[in-house]
């Protein structure tokens, strides 16, 4: 009998033909079952490992068994402790695919969360 190969399984001896794991799964040679990626992490199917997500660029994966990161889009960051999208909060804002919202520029205001640009402050007012 041959092992099943990396990214693949069987769960019974002397099988003929061995599965590929599922997106948000891996396994290594000679697996019986596949094991869920990671929080953070993601994996397409027939894997052999995981791939992080890359918060630095927008990217979040929450929980386990992913298949894809999820892109923070405008007004909101990629947080790393908790793998979630974040929405800014009052006072900075993002074009999105970020992990940290920007303040607003010098003159530049908003007043909501999950802003996606700053308004200029009208004259007369600080």
């Amino acid at each position: 009998c041959d092992d099943c190969a990396p990214g693949t399984f069987t769960n019974y001896r002397g099988a003929v033909v061995c599965t590929f794991c599922s997106g948000g799964k891996y396994s290594s040679e000679g697996a019986s079952v596949c094991l869920n990626c990671g929080q953070g992490t993601y994996s397409n199917p027939g894997s052999t490992s995981c791939d992080t997500c890359e918060h630095t660029q927008g990217f979040v994966a929450k929980g386990n068994g992913n298949n894809e990161c999820v892109y923070c889009g405008p007004g909101e960051h990629a947080d790393l402790p908790t793998h979630e999208c974040k929405p800014c909060i009052h006072g900075k804002y993002s074009v999105g695919g970020v992990n940290e919202c920007l303040d607003c520029e010098s003159g530049k205001f908003n007043l909501n969360d999950g802003a996606s640009s700053c308004s200029p402050c009208e004259p007369g007012s600080v």
